[in-house]
């Protein structure tokens, strides 16, 4: 398998931003990719906190690939990014269940963290 370059050298643009205006190291579309990016995001850094849904940036271009790959519009705005589906998984149950007396459907056989987050939400 070949390796992900072109997302590698992006995230190195966005740790180093002053490697996104160096045309001897990467590609114009990286550094495009990278410079967009950091113009998004308010601060122009990266591995602090950003917004809870994900900085716009992100969003933006989720929301346009959704748009064209369901034809559908989509708001960025009801886009939430996060660090994988299990932690997606658990917020999505975290807000839906309110206490001892919601009812939640499982499917069978299920992933061990439903079962294992009903048990902490009671």
């Amino acid at each position: 398998q070949r390796p992900l370059r072109f997302h590698r050298e992006v995230l190195a643009c966005l740790a180093d931003p002053d490697l996104a205006a160096r045309s001897d190291i990467f590609a114009e579309d990286v550094r495009e990719r990278a410079s967009r990016f950091l113009d998004g995001i308010h601060d122009g850094r990266v591995g602090a906190y950003s917004h809870s849904k994900g900085h716009l940036a992100f969003r933006e271009d989720v929301a346009e690939w959704l748009a064209a790959r369901d034809g559908m519009d989509t708001d960025p705005e009801d886009i939430f990014l996060t660090d994988g589906a299990s932690a997606a998984v658990k917020m999505v149950m975290q807000l839906a269940v309110g206490g001892p007396k919601d009812g939640v459907l499982l499917p069978i056989p299920q992933y061990p963290l439903y079962s294992a987050t009903l048990t902490l939400l009671g």
